[in-house]
């Protein structure tokens, strides 16, 4: 199937899916959380990532961490599903970014351009899971989100219903997004255009 009927028929198979927008959800599971600078909050990022046993999704507005990015990696080199979106122009006018090499380790690379800042900051490890975990908060998945911002991350894990309330949204915005690929050729095709 190529890439515009698979997208067809994600959307298709989306409209039918209740999608959860916000709304209360029932506390369970655990929470960690870390504050930067006094916490190491990019190893409790990158504990997540090395736990999972299946799959990996994130929303990132950047992400320069090499820590981060070569845990990424080592996990689509276990065989566990990678996919980040990211937002578009950042990535693509971003010099440090890290996420052109985990693309290229076979990670799916989405680009989100409709928005002013696609600014999340998310992971969504092993959804499908009996123990999905949810990691968010402030925490940029950046080189100097560790050492010099004041930044937090939450992880939150055993809630299902939370962590398909994240995948839904996830796949809203995977929706709207363009393949990593498709934006350089774009971008190759019209230079004047980030």
């Amino acid at each position: 199937m190529n890439d515009k009927r698979s997208a067809l028929f994600a959307a298709m198979m989306l409209t039918a899916l209740p999608l959860q927008a916000g709304g209360v959800i029932r506390a369970e599971g655990s929470v960690e959380v870390a504050f930067a600078p006094w916490d190491d909050a990019e190893r409790l990022v990158i504990d997540q990532i090395d736990g999972a046993k299946q799959a990996i999704y994130v929303q990132a507005y950047a992400l320069t961490s090499r820590n981060i990015a070569r845990t990424l990696i080592a996990a689509r080199e276990r065989g566990l599903k990678v996919e980040i979106i990211a937002d578009r122009d950042k990535v693509l006018k971003d010099e440090h970014s890290a996420l052109p090499r985990v693309a290229g380790s076979g990670a799916a690379l989405w680009l989100d351009g409709r928005h002013a800042a696609a600014h999340s900051k998310v992971m969504i490890v092993d959804p499908d899971g009996k123990d999905p975990v949810v990691v968010t908060g402030s925490y940029d998945f950046s080189a100097n989100g560790k050492p010099e911002n004041a930044e937090n991350v939450l992880v939150l894990s055993g809630n299902r219903a939370l962590a398909k309330s994240y995948m839904d949204n996830w796949q809203r915005h995977r929706m709207q997004s363009v393949s990593f690929a498709d934006a350089i050729d774009q971008m190759n095709k019209d230079p004047a255009r980030p």
